[in-house]
């Protein structure tokens, strides 16, 4: 069973296709808190990233990506450049190609049947996260960036 929280751009058009298509495995859910939001997470198997082909797309990692790893869920997230700048696939994270929904429905499959590569990217999604990007982490690398520029 799938459940979609948020009210982005193409919100209301996939429940709507839902809806026509008869899917009875798909819950919709307009907003969360954040404190609602966190056992959606941590109760889920997999969590999805961001698939479409737009340019923010390309160039942004969303903060659901690092909350699901952080707290050991495996993610599967489009193919971009800030993407690879962090994670690798089918080690930390599973990519599929944006605007690729087939690609996209094959990866739920492999991981909903693989119950140790899915426990594996989660493990691993979630070492990464808590060692490299916990806000302590980013800070201290922040600070030693301004150091080194001479900023500080």
């Amino acid at each position: 069973s799938f459940t979609l929280v948020g009210g982005g751009q193409t919100f209301s058009d996939a429940k709507q296709r839902s809806a026509r298509s008869g899917s009875r495995n798909t819950r919709f859910v307009d907003y969360v808190t954040p404190g609602e939001l966190e056992p959606m997470i941590a109760g889920s198997d997999i969590v999805l990233g961001v698939f479409g082909k737009t340019e923010k797309t390309q160039m942004v990692i969303p903060n659901k990506v690092f909350q699901a790893m952080a707290v050991g869920r495996a993610v599967i997230s489009c193919e971009s450049p800030a993407i690879r700048e962090l994670f690798t696939d089918r080690e930390n994270i599973i990519t599929v190609p944006a605007g690729d929904p087939a690609g996209l429905a094959q990866a739920v499959e492999s991981l909903r049947r693989d119950a140790p590569l899915r426990e594996r990217i989660a493990r691993n999604g979630c070492s990464l996260v808590r060692n490299g990007y916990s806000p302590a982490s980013v800070a201290r690398r922040f600070l030693d960036i301004l150091v080194e520029e001479g900023i500080m």
